[in-house]
């Protein structure tokens, strides 16, 4: 008898303006959650879903890089990269979003997200990307790093009427990150 997987595979796909709703109540849940510790509630009061639609949509009807991952169908997560100029950066791609909805994390949705956009980068012909992320946010911080990536900046963020300290990793091998994130017992 074969173990039962858990969860049915997480997909990838652009995003569509039909998924914007649903992406921007995973957007603001997400951000509740994982912020609630450290930003004051003030300034969570900013995101909200309304603020959060017109943003997204106005990403995804500019031809910007916003995937959603999909469980059973359903959008559970989103990320968005782009290619920026910042010479003092290391590289010119940068993971600006990844967002999974509090009720499906560890559903490997941040993992598959991640991984086309690593795929995207290295598609356009990038060696390596970036990532941030707020210091205070330790899960996702500690993640980066487990995943390979290296800290190459600390900056102050203004969110609402307070500044906050952001972090900015760097993924240097986009071949490497891709084969970590890929599910034990798989092959592209």
């Amino acid at each position: 008898m074969s173990e039962a997987i858990p969860f049915e595979p997480i997909q990838v796909r652009l995003a569509t303006l039909g998924d914007v709703l649903v992406m921007s109540r995973c957007h603001t849940r997400s951000i509740r959650k994982a912020y609630k510790d450290f930003i004051a509630p003030s300034d969570l009061a900013i995101f909200t879903e309304d603020e959060t639609s017109v943003r997204i949509a106005a990403q995804i009807e500019h031809g910007d890089k916003v995937l959603v991952a999909l469980a059973e169908g359903h959008v559970i997560g989103h990320a968005r990269w782009a290619e920026v100029e910042a010479d003092y950066w290391p590289y010119q791609v940068l993971v600006q979003t990844l967002f999974i909805d509090p009720d499906h994390q560890g559903r490997r949705a941040g993992s598959a997200l991640l991984g086309e956009c690593a795929f995207g980068a290295q598609s356009n012909g990038h060696a390596g990307m970036m990532i941030g992320a707020f210091v205070d946010n330790l899960p996702a911080s500690e993640w980066y790093v487990r995943l390979g990536a290296r800290l190459i900046e600390r900056a102050p963020l203004t969110v609402g009427s307070n500044e906050y300290l952001s972090a900015f990793f760097a993924f240097d091998d986009l071949s490497g990150l891709r084969e970590r994130l890929r599910p034990s017992g798989t092959s592209e």
